[in-house]
């Protein structure tokens, strides 16, 4: 049995020392004397009247001492645990993309996860789930929140406070930079003990892990792509100056790959809506970049997907949409061949916001989160204990009953001073 306010057991020990002096002062007998006229008192037996310890006054003692007891108990609300295991778990693990391969980050939580665990999954917000659902763990396109984890296993550790002496984190994350903010030492000093981590393979890069389908030849724009280096294979983002085949499309589909469709402006084979003529737009916006310059615009891509780049005037320069766990990205932007805007820095950074990931998110950061924030994260000590997780507020279910059982022993003692007492004569 353990107590929630232990205090009021004090309290209550002292009210009771407080009665019982006071019983045992109000008992003490006046001293006799014998009166100057006994001498004219008959010879025979005498009987005079004196105040003595009636049963009652011990009834009395006992019925406030008990109800000051229960009070006492009750305010200091007991509860009684079942048996607990020496240490418990909560297995946070990394959903977000910073996850490179989906079957070893459920091969890790596998190793580790075990019969009675808590698991927590997270990317930008963290969700209790069943252990059960270990081996159906997917992984998202958000950005990983590891403030969002902690704050996640310290709220499922509370539901296991009574169940465990101990309680072990265990975090299953690649641990890049981009998942910690200036909010996660704070969430991390909630959870008072030690953490473990099991490290997965981060994914790499997609601004840096793209391919081209033709070669750059005197094609402006694909000599401005190639400089940004080519990856034959491995890539996550696919760059088509001709119309996409349907392999294209079926590559596509897989989890994180764009496959960006960026014709040319002369293209027949497009089948989009094309313009009456080709004009020169002067400027084109996708995301913080803006490039100010002769580009050519041969398409209206209004209403064709969702907008991701815009000409000066409003109208899209690039829109995307959906293909399975991927997307397919139109860009309708084109240079002349003379034009030297592709060499410009403020154009290398529109085609970072065009061959951003699905959705216009921002550029992913593969950098590792560096070794003082991982030491900070795992800590050192010993394991966290569960008492210092219990749910504020708790109440004892024995509360309730123990106030009714003072009630009615003060209710007994009413009643016992209402009797008179008992004298002998």
């Amino acid at each position: 049995m353990t107590w929630i306010a232990p205090g009021y057991l004090i309290w209550g020990s002292v009210a009771v020392l407080a009665i019982a002096a006071l019983h045992l002062f109000a008992r003490r007998r006046p001293p006799s004397q014998e009166l100057p006229t006994a001498r004219f008192v008959p010879d025979r037996a005498l009987r005079i009247t004196s105040r003595g310890i009636a049963p009652s006054d011990v009834l009395l003692f006992l019925a406030r001492a008990l109800a000051v007891v229960a009070i006492a108990t009750a305010f200091a609300s007991p509860l009684v645990r079942r048996a607990r295991a020496r240490v418990g778990r909560v297995v946070v693990v990394d959903r977000s993309r910073a996850v490179a391969n989906i079957a070893e980050l459920r091969d890790s939580v596998r190793s580790v996860l075990r019969e009675g665990d808590a698991l927590v999954t997270f990317d930008s917000a963290a969700h209790a789930a069943a252990a059960a659902d270990a081996d159906s763990i997917g992984v998202s396109d958000a950005r990983g929140s590891l403030t969002a984890a902690m704050t996640g296993a310290s709220r499922v550790a509370g539901t296991r406070a009574d169940r465990a002496d101990s309680l072990e984190l265990v975090i299953v994350s690649p641990l890049l930079a981009e998942e910690i903010d200036e909010a996660t030492p704070v969430a991390r000093h909630a959870w008072s003990g030690r953490a473990r981590l099991v490290r997965v393979r981060a994914r790499g890069s997609d601004t840096a892990s793209y391919s081209l389908d033709v070669e750059p030849g005197d094609d402006a724009l694909l000599a401005s792509l190639r400089l940004r280096g080519v990856r034959a294979a491995g890539a996550s983002v696919r760059v088509c100056r001709a119309r996409p085949s349907v392999a294209d499309s079926v590559w596509a589909r897989e989890r994180g790959r764009v496959l960006v469709h960026w014709p040319r402006s002369d293209d027949r084979a497009t089948a989009w809506l094309r313009r009456d003529r080709v004009d020169t737009v002067g400027g084109v916006a996708a995301g913080g970049a803006v490039v100010v310059a002769p580009l050519l615009r041969a398409w209206n891509l209004a209403g064709a997907g969702r907008v991701t780049a815009r000409w000066v005037d409003g109208e899209p320069a690039a829109v995307e949409h959906d293909a399975g766990n991927g997307c397919i990205r139109d860009v309708g932007i084109d240079v002349d061949a003379a034009s030297d805007a592709p060499l410009r820095p403020e154009f290398r950074r529109l085609t970072t916001a065009l061959l951003a990931p699905c959705g216009g998110a921002s550029a992913f950061d593969a950098r590792p989160a560096t070794d003082t924030l991982v030491s900070s994260l795992v800590g050192a000590g010993r394991l966290a204990s569960a008492d210092a997780f219990t749910a504020p507020g708790r109440h004892s279910p024995w509360t309730a009953w123990l106030l009714a059982a003072a009630l009615a022993l003060l209710a007994l003692e009413w009643a016992l001073r209402r009797e008179p007492r008992g004298a002998s004569t």
